[in-house]
């Protein structure tokens, strides 16, 4: 070794974790910040890309467009700073307004199913801010109402 004090070798976790248990030292516990606002906000923007894109591909809705806002930035806060939590405030609140910004688009159209083999008859309630015409999986349209919220 060429008189080196250092001593490489491979080694696997299990054999990592044994060599630190064996020195018999404490280690101390993190419990601060681990830096996780954003990846929950990423995990909940990836969950509703992925229903919106099962659903737009189910119903053939062809909406596309407004998939692909959110789409694109989903891959933008893959990013390892973003990732990681180690981006600058100002990062993490302008990935937090696109995230928002993104399902909100995605957003737009609404799709409801029955994922179970049982007939299901439910009032559904949807907050809007305008009419809608609601359509069923043939194209015609449902009798529906707009009720204004009452405060």
């Amino acid at each position: 070794m060429n008189g080196s004090n250092v001593n490489i070798f491979y080694s696997t976790p299990s054999c990592y974790l044994y060599a630190l248990n064996k020195v018999d030292r404490v280690w101390t516990t993190k419990t601060d910040d681990f830096f996780p606002a954003l990846k929950r906000y990423e995990r909940h923007s990836n969950n509703i890309l992925q229903a919106t894109r099962q659903l737009n591909a189910f119903a053939n809705l062809n909406q596309r467009n407004n998939i692909f806002i959110l789409s694109e930035t989903m891959g933008i806060v893959q990013h390892h700073d973003a990732i990681t939590g180690t981006e600058r405030e100002e990062v993490a609140f302008d990935y937090a307004q696109r995230l928002s910004d993104g399902i909100a688009v995605a957003e737009f159209t609404l799709t409801l199913w029955n994922p179970t083999i049982h007939p299901v008859v439910q009032h559904v309630r949807v907050p809007v801010k305008t009419d809608y015409t609601i359509h069923d999986p043939t194209g015609q349209t449902v009798l529906s109402e707009v009720l204004e919220k009452k405060i």
